[in-house]
Parts: structure tokens; sequence; C-alpha cells
């Protein structure tokens, strides 16, 4: 009959066994993701070139220093203010239709561009040139749309 075992003897791995397990592990994971390594590797050397991996490494050896000017800054009233009011931006950009933000934007544009070509001229609008204007159909959908506006606006301010 067999003998019956009552110790099992661990074979201890001597440091360099497990150095080389170590490295073999390492070498494989390297062979198995290598092209996300050397896409990494492309980052971090783009990081290096600018100037980037440097500031950050600074700001990591300053981080002490860094997160108390942070909290310092970010308990003005400045700082609470600022972040109230660009919430309510935030609000109130949810409630515009892109489509008409859009074309507000660009008639913006275009009527800033038209309005910064008169700043070089020293030519002063009449009353009778401004009565005229209102003959031009640009003019007065601008005009029509301002009073809309304008309407809105005041209806708001009421309500509250």
């Amino acid at each position: 009959m067999a003998k019956l075992i009552q110790q099992i003897e661990r074979v201890a791995q001597t440091p360099e066994q497990l150095e080389e397990q170590s490295l073999q592990e390492l070498l494989l994971m390297l062979t198995q993701n290598k092209d996300s390594l050397v896409e990494t590797m492309k980052i971090v050397q783009e990081l290096h070139e600018s100037g980037i991996l440097e500031a950050m490494y600074s700001l990591l050896q300053a981080k002490e220093k860094v997160a108390k000017i942070l909290v310092n800054q970010t308990l003005r009233p400045e700082a609470t203010t600022m972040v109230n009011n660009a919430m309510n931006v935030a609000g109130v950009l949810t409630k515009i239709d892109p489509e008409v933000s859009s074309k507000l934007m660009n008639s913006v544009v275009v009527g800033l561009d038209g309005a910064g070509e008169t700043l070089n001229h020293s030519h002063k609008t009449g009353v009778f040139e401004l009565a005229k204007s209102l003959n031009d159909p640009d003019v007065t959908k601008g005009l029509s749309f301002m009073l809309a506006f304008l309407k809105g606006f005041g209806k708001e301010l009421s309500r509250n």
C-alpha cells in the first residue's frame, strides 16, 4: 500500500529564476501591446519636444503649492459668481434653437462688419438720412427683429 503524504514540499525559486520569469512576462506583454506602446511613446515624445512634459513634471513637483493656490482662487467670491454665471449661460443656451442662434450669430457678424466700415468715415447721419433708411428692407427687417426682441425682453422683465 502507498505511503500517506503528510507534507508538501514547495520548490522555492531562486531570485534569479523569479527575475527571469518577470522578464519573460514583461517581454510577452510588450510584444502583445506593441502598437499601443509605440503610439504612447510617440505621444510622450511630442509632449517632451513641445515642453508640455517638462511643465507637467514641474507642476507635479509643486503640487502642494499649486493645490493651495487653486483652493484659494476657487474660494474667492468672484470665482463663485463666475461659476454661477456660466451655469446660467449654459442653461440659456439649452433653451435656444440652434438654427435660430446660428442665423442670429451670422447676422451679428455681418452687421458688425457693416458697422465697422462706418468707423473710418467722418460722415454724420442726419435725420432725413435716418428717415430714408426706413425704406431699406434690410433696415426694416433689423428694426422689426429688435422691436420683437425688446417686446419679449420687457415682457419677461415685467413677469419677474
